[in-house]
């Protein structure tokens, strides 16, 4: 670009604005990996969630069936009261997951509290939740989701696009087939 305080230089050369708008560039480009790490996560979160929509109707359907089947309603309150937990759940993993997503500065903590929570369920939980974790708490992750980072990106020009989502996406698509496989076997074989 050509620099507007000289018009006899050539366009070809960098002005201070460039090399600045360089190095902006250049500082954002190191929390991309973080960026697409945190889509993930959030594309994992809405998966989570979903899966645990088809384990909400499980305990609904085991509520009604002990509701039906036995002589006391108290037999019941058990797994119904485990399926309202568990759609409560539903909602905060998909909320929590579209605002991952979107790098939302809003819900890093609220995140850490539901990766804290999520050590509890052994072993696949406390593996996602250990790296769900080790992310949210890492140092770049913190700048990534801070209020200043997106007008500070939009600012430098340098849009960062969720390149991953097609990959959460499709992740998203595969454990969504393996949890609908286990909801029919439960559904129809063990119920």
């Amino acid at each position: 670009m050509q620099d507007p305080s000289n018009p006899y230089t050539s366009p070809g050369l960098d002005t201070p604005a460039d090399r600045e708008t360089k190095t902006i560039v250049g500082d954002f480009q190191q929390y991309e990996i973080h960026e697409k790490m945190l889509i993930w996560l959030g594309g994992m979160n809405i998966a989570l969630g979903l899966v645990l929509v088809l384990l909400t109707f499980f305990l609904f359907k085991v509520a009604l069936r002990l509701y039906a089947h036995a002589t006391s309603w108290e037999f019941a309150v058990v797994p119904f009261l485990l399926a309202i937990f568990c759609a409560l759940l539903n909602v905060l993993f998909i909320v929590l997951g579209w605002g991952l997503s979107q790098l939302d500065c809003r819900v890093r903590r609220p995140s850490i509290a539901l990766a804290v929570l999520g050590l509890v369920v052994f072993p696949f939980g406390t593996v996602v939740s250990a790296v769900a974790l080790a992310l949210l708490l890492n140092s770049k992750t913190r700048i990534v989701l801070s209020p200043h980072y997106n007008e500070l990106v939009w600012k430098a020009g340098f849009v960062s696009k969720p390149t991953g989502l097609g990959l959460t996406l499709f992740a998203m698509l595969v454990v969504l087939l393996v949890a609908a496989c286990q909801g029919y076997y439960f559904w129809r074989v063990v119920v």
